[in-house]
């Protein structure tokens, strides 16, 4: 008997494993995708007893899961973060993919109709960046949107086709009373609400193994469902009495043999998708190759870097790939390797005696230190070595094959010590500043690269991006400022609240550091005083820093009634802040308020 239901126990194994998975896999998005798929499918199944079922069969499911979930209580990590989720204070709800998929819109919008092309959507939607996290988007976490911003209309109208076929042969599939093809077409629907669902919060179908898997399934489903093996001779009926009437009913095979021309059309067609398919092998293999090489070279070089003979070795490979197939990758190593080899030369060239001497050499040839060098004291610069022409020419390289590229331009800002064409180097900073202005990181970076350039005033505009996206960077723009006293620290600093404290908290804390930096410490404070916010902080013990950090700030600046004013208010909140309280005590002693002190040391 076992033997006999032998294919059910298979079926209900396959079922239990892809359920367990999906539950402790964490992905809420293949869950929702499940549910819906479910539903489509079991909904079609029981379409006989009309939609009503539906609902219901949702709700039952529902139910079911709760039970799950009860029953196993901090078990399944899936319906754990759903727990996570909190829409009244918002908390588990802050997902990147969400603030990205605005300017994903913006992006397929703009090269609407054509679509910016295959594969090119970790650059594409960079010049459209609005409302994403600070971080570099490769994929939209959206099939659908990354679909419409490559591939345009084209691309939307060929997956809409394709869900459509898949559909119709779904759905002729129940005229079938083979138990096969009642099976085909419940998977059609289950694939048909998976892929619609899941797709919109991943790119899973990208991926070969998901992708052949889904077109497998879908070549199975269409091919029967366009010629079902068994159709009754309404051509579209469900049968009434289930698969037990079966032979009863008058069924006949539908169609016949496949016409001559038909089945020539077929094979030609067949044939030509074939032949396209392997037409792009020998690019993809190099591509793979390519990549490889890339990824080894990297690990190579980290680990033999002050060995000549293996940097050569390396170096030899990527001249190798270069000359057979030249992709921004390689070219990109090409210039690493080339700038290396060019900081070492530089080094070498020099009459250097003692170890701390080359050390202070190689630190001094860097490429940024050999730029700062070039633009302020260029009577001392030293003359470009080969190398770093070389590093040029193949940065230029990499620019033409990728228009978009952010590595290619950022070498060619850092060579600009060789090729010298400083509106060129300009020019990338700005193209830069757009493509990655939501990188907090890279827009310090750019505002230290524009700042040694003496563009100072896109320099202050850089740092308050950079600040306001990320407060951490506030201390990195006022040491930057130490070096260009010529920089307003009201325009370097954002706005924000956090931003504000965090500089004055900073410049409060470190003012021996920055003598060049005094003129402005006192009216940057002043200017901070009416933004620091301390009513928008959300518990006793922030607002108490807070009011601190205001106290300290009024006192710097000779404020005293008010600095004192603040201190009383932040020992309001932390009452039993005895570090605070001895601080106050001294400040007053040392202003001549002994009473005042008196009284405080005695609450």
């Amino acid at each position: 008997m076992l033997l006999y239901h032998c294919d059910l126990l298979v079926g209900m194994a396959s079922v239990g494993v892809s359920a367990a998975g999906l539950m402790v896999c964490g992905s809420r998005g293949g869950v929702i995708g499940a549910f819906f798929g479910c539903l489509l499918a079991f909904g079609w199944l029981r379409s006989r007893r009309g939609i009503v079922t539906i609902p219901a069969i949702g709700l039952v499911s529902v139910v079911l899961v709760a039970l799950a979930i009860s029953a196993f209580p901090g078990v399944f990590e899936t319906f754990n973060r759903f727990e996570d989720l909190d829409i009244k204070s918002g908390a588990g709800m802050h997902d990147g993919r969400i603030g990205h998929w605005p300017d994903g819109a913006r992006a397929a919008a703009s090269y609407f109709p054509a679509g910016s092309g295959l594969g090119t959507y970790a650059y594409a939607h960079l010049p459209y960046q609005q409302t994403s996290p600070p971080y570099w988007f490769h994929h939209a976490d959206n099939l659908w949107l990354e679909l419409a911003a490559e591939q345009g209309f084209p691309g939307i109208l060929l997956a809409a086709s394709v869900m459509a076929i898949l559909a119709v042969a779904a759905h002729r599939l129940s005229g079938s009373v083979d138990p096969i093809d009642k099976g085909l077409g419940a998977c059609g629907w289950y694939l048909i609400g998976t892929t619609v669902v899941t797709q919109m919060f991943d790119f899973g179908l990208i991926l070969p193994g998901n992708l052949l898997t889904s077109a497998a399934l879908a070549s199975a489903i269409v091919a029967r469902g366009f010629r079902p093996a068994l159709m009754t001779k309404s051509g579209a009926q469900h049968l009434t009495e289930g698969l037990d009437s079966a032979p009863a009913a008058s069924v006949v095979f539908e169609g016949g043999l496949i016409s001559k021309p038909q089945r020539m059309f077929q094979a030609a067609f067949g044939i030509s998708v074939v032949l396209v398919g392997a037409a792009c092998l020998p690019q993809l293999k190099s591509d793979a190759i390519n990549d490889t090489l890339v990824r080894s070279a990297e690990l190579e070089l980290s680990r033999d870097r002050v060995d000549p003979n293996a940097v050569q070795r390396i170096h030899n490979r990527i001249r190798a790939a270069i000359l057979t197939h030249p992709t921004p990758e390689i070219l990109i190593a090409d210039v690493r390797l080339y700038s290396w080899i060019g900081r070492v030369q530089t080094v070498t060239a020099q009459d250097l005696g003692t170890p701390e001497e080359v050390l202070d050499a190689f630190e001094r040839a860097r490429r940024i230190e050999q730029r700062r060098r070039w633009y302020h004291q260029p009577s001392t610069a030293p003359k470009p070595v080969k190398a770093y022409f070389d590093a040029v020419r193949s940065s230029q390289r990499a620019l033409a094959k990728s228009p978009l590229g952010i590595e290619s331009r950022m070498h060619l800002v850092y060579l600009d010590f060789v090729h010298q064409d400083v509106d060129r180097s300009q020019r990338a900073i700005a193209q830069l500043a757009t493509l990655q202005s939501q990188t907090a990181k890279q827009m310090a970076i750019l505002a230290v690269l524009v700042g040694d350039a003496g563009n100072l005033e896109s320099s202050a505009t850089y740092w308050r991006k950079a600040t306001e996206r990320n407060v951490r960077l506030t201390h990195n723009a006022l040491r930057y400022a130490e070096r260009y006293p010529e920089l307003n620290l009201s325009e370097i600093i954002a706005e924000t609240a956090e931003c504000q404290r965090a500089a004055s908290r900073y410049l409060l804390e470190h003012d021996l550091e920055f003598p060049r930096l005094k003129p402005q410490v006192d009216k940057f404070l002043e200017h901070a005083i009416a933004k620091v916010a301390c009513d928008r902080c959300q518990t006793k013990r922030q607002t108490a820093v807070c009011e601190e950090l205001l106290g300290d700030m009024h006192f710097k600046l000779n404020q005293l009634d008010d600095s004192f004013v603040h201190y009383n208010r932040a020992l309001q909140h932390t009452p039993t802040n005895s570090r605070l309280r001895k601080k106050l005590i001294k400040r007053l002693v040392a202003n001549g308020r002994a009473e005042e002190a008196s009284r405080l040391r005695d609450r």
